[in-house]
């Protein structure tokens, strides 16, 4: 992208242009009077530095507010989403003087009618712009429709549905953090004793695109390098932690000889505290997902080995600067899709990571 001076002045355009003041003036106000070659030169310098004199004062001046909705799934706040609200808040704050304003909706990710009876919502409202975790089904296809027919740009933030074209998306390469995940998971494993994988759903839907993405990436791996290393999955209830460490108790009975797991998304802290408490002498290790703060606490007492970790904060952030930089200006980003790092954080890499929020580094 072009950098734009902090300040540009008509005179340093006509010096770099080679042409009088008055020939630069006339030429940014549509004046007749101005030469073909003449304008060719000013209009030359304008596109080099990417000038936009009334741009900036033009966005400003607005006298409507901006008004973007966000949705979002409504999951445990802690960590990860926590981070991402704070990201979307401090986008709200960074636009604040072009009358921004950032709602924010929850949607249950295990209940397609709520995601659809959320969209529906949106759509009455008919905001300036939204941004969204989408399902990978034909409820977000039905919301995006809306969205196209009534001209409102879209962000997709964590999660990408490839069927609909946004301004821009912000996430994890879900694949390639899967298969990442099973890679650092078999150096732990070189003997190819069985992994355990474990998953939260509800009813048969696992409520996260990610995690789906995750599981396919970890899978390609393990396939493609350790096709005889035995995986057995466990689904734990969504909606009823209650049963968690019963299921736990008994699935570890039936694999007793199982040296690795990984859980594919942020609960990896509940196979953690259940270790800690009904098996705290057992040579198991895991990898899990995400900064929460019982992952942390998790890492750091030595029950997760790895934690894989996104930057959400810079998510939510980036997700706003970008459509708000759309609505103001028409400014589309360069590229549409941007994957966040894949992070491997270690007890003794921590405090490196939790030092580098976006807060503190812009």
């Amino acid at each position: 992208m072009k950098t734009i001076p902090s300040k540009v002045r008509i005179k340093d355009i006509a010096q770099r242009a080679g042409v009088s003041v008055g020939t630069v003036d006339r030429v940014l106000h549509g004046r007749p009077n101005v030469s073909a070659a003449s304008k060719a030169k000013v209009d030359k310098v304008l596109n080099e530095i990417d000038y936009h004199p009334n741009r900036m004062a033009s966005a400003l001046a607005r006298t409507k507010d901006i008004q973007v909705i966000c949705l979002l799934p409504h999951l445990p706040l802690g960590g990860y989403w926590n981070d991402v609200i704070q990201g979307i808040k401090l986008g709200e704050q960074a636009f604040a003087d072009f009358r921004l304003n950032i709602s924010i909706t929850f949607y249950d990710p295990y209940n397609y009618y709520s995601f659809e009876q959320a969209g529906q919502e949106i759509i009455t409202a008919s905001p300036d712009g939204v941004i969204l975790v989408p399902p990978d089904n034909k409820y977000t296809a039905r919301l995006i429709d809306q969205l196209e027919i009534q001209s409102i740009p879209f962000v997709y933030l964590d999660s990408e549905y490839k069927a609909r074209t946004p301004l821009a998306f912000f996430g994890q390469h879900p694949q390639k953090s899967g298969f990442f995940a099973a890679k650092m998971l078999m150096l732990l494993n070189p003997q190819e004793r069985p992994v355990l994988s474990f998953r939260k759903k509800s009813e048969g839907v696992v409520g996260s695109y990610q995690q789906v993405k995750r599981e396919e990436g970890f899978l390609e791996y393990m396939h493609t390098f350790h096709k005889d290393c035995p995986i057995h999955t466990l689904d734990l209830p969504a909606k009823h932690p209650e049963e968690d460490d019963t299921l736990l108790e008994i699935f570890f009975a039936q694999h007793p000889n199982a040296y690795v797991g990984v859980f594919f998304n942020s609960n990896s802290f509940i196979l953690a505290n259940y270790l800690r408490k009904e098996q705290p002498n057992k040579d198991f290790h895991v990898i899990g997902y995400d900064l929460l703060a019982q992952n942390i606490e998790a890492l750091q007492g030595g029950n997760i080995d790895f934690l894989i970790a996104q930057d959400p904060e810079r998510q939510g952030y980036k997700s706003v600067q970008t459509l708000c930089e759309y609505i103001l200006f028409k400014q589309r980003p360069e590229h549409i899709i941007h994957y966040m790092p894949i992070h491997l954080i270690s007890k003794e890499t921590l405090p490196f990571h939790l030092n580098n929020k976006l807060t503190d580094t812009e």
